[in-house]
């Protein structure tokens, strides 16, 4: 099944997962969409990854480079959002810490969680307060 997003809150929230077996090509491509939309970018305060519907991550080594080189170029867009990344699974989890690494530089406060809960907790504590 692909890797989708989902964008809501007037583009300051987006939401990707996918389910069965997701491979790298498909999150590229989802990502290459974003870039087509800059404006989108802008806005963006928090992304929540959803990986636990993924029963296999077909991603390699290469491919987790060039995620997180297109995320930093998301970034240099807008470089104080916070993502979030849900993989429940020792494997998934994994590949997950490799991008984060790629991606401290970024600016983005990232982490990854075990679970759905945990992630969104961790989201709420970032979120830009109110003046």
């Amino acid at each position: 099944m692909p890797f989708f997003i989902e964008w809501t809150d007037e583009d300051r929230t987006v939401l990707c997962s996918g389910s069965g077996v997701v491979t790298g090509r498909e999150i590229l491509s989802a990502k290459e969409t974003c870039l087509a939309r800059p404006e989108r970018i802008r806005n963006l305060l928090r992304a929540t990854i959803i990986l636990s519907g993924i029963t296999e991550l077909e991603v390699s080594a290469d491919e987790v480079r060039r995620i997180a080189a297109l995320d930093a170029r998301l970034a240099a867009q807008n470089s104080h959002a916070a993502v979030a990344i849900v993989a429940p699974r020792t494997s998934v989890f994994g590949i997950a810490r490799m991008w984060e690494a790629y991606v401290v530089d970024t600016g983005w406060q990232t982490g990854v969680f075990r679970t759905l809960s945990d992630a969104e907790a961790w989201l709420e504590a970032r979120r830009p307060k109110s003046t």
